[in-house]
């Protein structure tokens, strides 16, 4: 990830009674620093009425300045609500509020304190979870369109297998070619003969939008939901 996009909520009455200094500044100017990768998308109070705003400006990740134990617990629904990651700086009165909402999304605690480095530091280990974090959802995003595809053959395999009385091997090879011919994914043309199959099981009824279980138009045919067919 290099780039950081961020929203602060940050209240005043709260940073008072914590002594500490204004957050606000620093990543004002952190985010006009050119190599920082940090963006500023926004910085508000803990409001019910922030929370558009804070969806709207898309951030990856939700800083919170220093808030009273009693004030976090209360407003406990809406910060599960706010299900971004978090970077909270946090004091040890605050400590047990906070670990309750880290059961439901990632919290990244730092310590109140009144240096920068600390807090630049905790910044940059955010940005290190959260590309860790976008890596692996995309291993499984990976992975599972593997496996819808995989199905899909294997749905299509079957078909031709029933029909054409063939071995699994040669019903395989028949789409591997077909899909070579064509110079498409085997997985394209295996949706494609299952949507055909669906179609002939249907008796070329065109209109199916009052069929139960009929495919939408412009999607994939549910593998999972054919007519089942024996090997």
């Amino acid at each position: 990830m290099k780039t950081l996009r961020i929203w602060l909520i940050e209240d005043e009455e709260d940073r008072l009674a914590s002594r500490q200094p204004a957050l606000e500044p620093f990543f004002r100017k952190l985010s006009l620093t050119a190599d920082s990768g940090l963006v500023l998308t926004g910085v508000s109070s803990l409001t019910g009425n922030a929370l558009e705003c804070i969806k709207q400006s898309r951030p990856d990740a939700l800083v919170f300045g220093p808030i009273g134990a009693e004030r976090a617990l209360k407003k406990r629904d809406l910060l599960t609500a706010l299900s971004w990651p978090a970077l909270v700086v946090a004091s040890l009165e605050t400590l047990d509020a906070w670990r309750k909402l880290a059961i439901c999304q990632a919290v990244l605690l730092v310590p109140t304190c009144d240096k920068d480095e600390h807090l630049l530091t905790a910044l940059w280990s955010l940005q290190l979870v959260l590309g860790h974090q976008k890596t692996l959802a995309d291993q499984l995003q990976k992975l599972q369109t593997r496996l819808s595809n995989r199905i899909i053959v294997e749905r299509a395999k079957g078909i031709l297998m029933e029909q054409f009385r063939i071995s699994e091997e040669e019903a395989y090879r028949r789409l591997r070619n077909h899909a070579r011919r064509l110079r498409k994914q085997i997985s394209d043309v295996a949706q494609s003969l299952l949507e055909s199959h669906y179609l002939i099981q249907s008796n070329g009824r065109l209109d199916t939008s009052n069929a139960e279980g009929a495919p939408k138009e412009g999607s994939k045919v549910d593998a999972s939901e054919e007519p089942p067919c024996k090997p």
